[in-house]
């Protein structure tokens, strides 16, 4: 099952804009507030965005159906018409004509939105996985996701400006200064826009991030500025367990930074497009043994651990659920509640599952995620 997939990835936030040197309190080395924000973000399109509205869908193809009378299709007649004559009064709907134009009527409705939410709507109005990078930028925050033990996803938001943390006058003249072309690119290459990547990573990586990663039992989330005691009470953890997160979370970002930055002797990586066999079979090839290779993308690879990515998929399990209640119950309009039942039950377990594992492995407390 996809959810299940995405509810156990490893996700990590690397703060750029984070302090140098080692921690010596909780309090001097708690998080800046960029990673709360770009972790509240990502548990928001988690689940909620996909590539079309389900409602739409249902409505759409009810009314269609119901309203506009394509179910009289079904009817056992070899004319086709929208309203029942007086000679078709009596005659029975046939069962696989009404499973026909059940699925009919289900793609035809679904094509005619994945166009226009394609074609029009993400292109000159609102594309919400555009905007998460955008985010990550303007927070300082690049993001670190691990979907298997040697291929993940990265998206790159170093801030052009080298820090986030700053008033709306601010903000507001460096985005000025950006659409001017007077600061640095906010590719991961130099004068380069390549923000998102796919990425293979050698075993030591994946070696070294077990090491520093916290195992469960110690895992806790990241301390919050109120004070030590207040944390205590509400969590019921260790002082010992809060040092140990913060330094856990120093420890990581500190090593993927350096990783990103070329600065480990025995880590390294290189950017790369994909070859032409890789981009068909959709496979990766690495002949550079102990290197990391990012593989640019169309900027929307890492939308895969999302519910965004799997539409065909939601799309055939939306239509499968659709199809097999009006058989069952012979009714559309009843099929088409079940199938939103349904599926807003996923998407809350979808949503629970995937804060959970954010806050496990981000080390955020899950309080802060909205």
């Amino acid at each position: 099952m996809v959810g299940g997939k995405q509810m156990s990835v490893d996700i990590f936030l690397i703060d750029w804009g984070a302090p140098e040197g080692p921690p010596r309190t909780t309090h001097s080395r708690s998080p800046s507030g960029g990673p709360y924000f770009v972790a509240n973000e990502w548990n928001e399109i988690q689940s909620a965005e996909r590539r079309t509205s389900l409602s739409v869908q249902l409505v759409g193809t009810v009314l269609l159906i119901k309203v506009f009378g394509f179910e009289n299709w079904a009817v056992s007649d070899p004319d086709i018409n929208s309203t029942i004559t007086p000679e078709c009064l009596y005659r029975p709907a046939n069962f696989t004509l009404q499973f026909a134009v059940a699925i009919l009527v289900y793609v035809f409705v679904y094509v005619i939105q994945w166009l226009l939410l394609s074609v029009v709507y993400e292109r000159y109005i609102k594309d919400g996985i555009q905007e998460f990078v955008d985010v990550c930028s303007l927070a300082n925050i690049s993001v670190f996701i691990l979907t298997l033990e040697n291929f993940g996803y990265y998206i790159h938001g170093r801030s052009a400006h080298g820090f986030a943390d700053t008033d709306m006058q601010t903000i507001m003249n460096q985005l000025r200064r950006e659409e001017e072309d007077l600061v640095g690119h906010r590719g991961l290459l130099p004068a380069s826009d390549h923000q998102t990547f796919q990425m293979y990573i050698p075993s030591q990586l994946r070696s070294y991030y077990h090491r520093l990663m916290p195992p469960p039992p110690m895992t806790k989330p990241l301390p919050t500025a109120v004070s030590t005691a207040l944390r205590l009470k509400l969590t019921g953890s260790s002082s010992a367990d809060f040092d140990r997160s913060v330094v856990a979370y120093h420890n990581m970002n500190k090593f993927l930074a350096a990783f990103l930055e070329h600065a480990l002797r025995d880590l390294d990586y290189e950017v790369r497009d994909k070859l032409f066999a890789e981009a068909l079979l959709d496979i990766e090839f690495s002949d550079v043994p102990g290197k990391a290779v990012f593989y640019i993308d169309n900027g929307h690879s890492f939308d895969k651990v999302l519910f965004y990515g799997n539409e065909f998929t939601l799309f055939s399990m939306d239509l499968m659920v659709f199809c097999f209640f009006q058989v069952i119950t012979g009714n559309f309009l009843l099929a088409a509640i079940v199938t939103a039942l349904i599926a807003k039950a996923l998407m809350v377990i979808r949503h629970i599952g995937g804060r959970k594992n954010l806050a496990k492995k981000t080390l955020i407390d899950e309080r802060f995620l909205i």
